[in-house]
């Protein structure tokens, strides 16, 4: 649900970015794609060596930019624009940052 979602966000507010039309749809592919390449090392007299590397498929790795703090502030918003909806709540005020959210209801709907 939550990759759908972004990738529908995404498609929509990228032509309001700074990046040039060539360039979309590789941007849009790097910051929507759910596989994680990863390597390990060791280290041997003061040198670094890579013994293993791949990429694990389907995951979000924690800080992911997309993918955890902007596909989940969307998220968040959109669940508190639609539950102030079915609540019939008209004047109020959201400040979402990742699953956090803050919401301000006008004093007409507060119960």
């Amino acid at each position: 649900m939550d990759l759908y979602i972004v990738k529908r966000l995404f498609k929509s507010l990228i032509r309001y970015l700074d990046i040039p039309y060539a360039f979309r749809n590789t941007v849009y592919l790097v910051l929507t794609k759910i596989d994680m390449s990863f390597y390990s090392v060791y280290t041997h007299e003061r040198r670094r060596i890579k013994f293993m590397t791949g990429v694990i498929h389907g995951t979000v790795y924690s800080g992911h930019p997309t993918r955890t703090t902007w596909g989940n502030s969307m998220r968040v918003y959109l669940y508190t624009k639609f539950c102030m909806y079915l609540a019939g709540i008209t004047k109020y005020k959201i400040w979402v940052c990742g699953d956090d959210m803050l919401a301000i209801i006008g004093k007409n709907d507060r119960e």
